[in-house]
């Protein structure tokens, strides 16, 4: 499976507000550590009844020398009196933005799915799934209403499945937000961990176990090795 970091201007950034090292090439354990902690963070959001409304990679943050992932910026987030309220307002990023919300169609919790979909199709394939070379709204909005998803030749099946699961233009067929909810998720085949080698704390060769478990657990190592950076406190120079 090839897998492909960000676009240099959708910088992922670290908590100390610096750019982190890019690889050209990154591991698909890196993405899956990487993205089983951000579908937590949408849970854990979700489950409080927050809609976030506008994920997408500048507002995903690493911290703890890359370990660690965290969702930031809720500046535009809305609290949900319960989980099947409907928000209306069309607010975010336009290429991360939901076919309902782009129609102006009333939506909810899985237009967040969406936009990490999107985020996830970035990781694996490169360029964004709907618009990537189109600068205006309507032409992006466009596209994300009749726009056909489409996947690399040798793209790992289990990852195509689950990236056009999480982009499922209708609300109601997203995965995640079936009669299963979260472990419909947790039990795709994107996240078994059968065929991958993993090396980390209590878990070594290949295993059974899939990500959410070892994650959850602390059973998992982080792929990227901790680097030591200095940081010069400025407040202590200059005058």
């Amino acid at each position: 499976m090839g897998v492909h970091t960000i676009r240099e201007h959708d910088a992922w950034v670290c908590s100390r507000g610096c750019a982190c090292g890019r690889q050209k090439n990154v591991p698909e354990e890196q993405v899956l550590d990487y993205f089983v902690q951000l579908c937590l963070a949408m849970k854990h959001v979700h489950d409080r009844k927050v809609l976030h409304r506008d994920i997408k990679s500048q507002n995903i943050f690493l911290t703890q020398n890359r370990k660690i992932v965290k969702l930031g910026d809720f500046g535009i987030s809305r609290v949900m009196g319960t989980h099947t309220n409907l928000a209306e307002t069309v607010c975010g990023t336009p290429y991360y933005l939901s076919p309902e919300l782009v129609m102006g169609q009333p939506y909810n919790q899985p237009a967040d799915a969406w936009a990490i979909g999107v985020i996830l199709y970035e990781l694996m394939v490169g360029p964004l799934p709907f618009g990537d070379v189109l600068e205006t709204h309507y032409d992006i909005f466009k596209a994300v209403r009749t726009g056909k998803l489409a996947f690399p030749a040798g793209l790992d099946e289990s990852a195509q499945a689950f990236c056009a699961g999480l982009l499922a233009p209708r609300p109601a067929n997203r995965l995640g937000y079936g009669p299963r909810g979260c472990e419909e998720v947790k039990a795709a085949a994107f996240f078994s961990t059968g065929g991958l080698n993993i090396c980390g704390a209590g878990v070594v060769g290949k295993c059974s176990a899939d990500f959410f478990t070892l994650l959850i657990g602390r059973e998992l190592q982080a792929p990227i090795p901790p680097s030591v950076q200095v940081f010069t406190d400025l407040s202590e120079t200059v005058h």
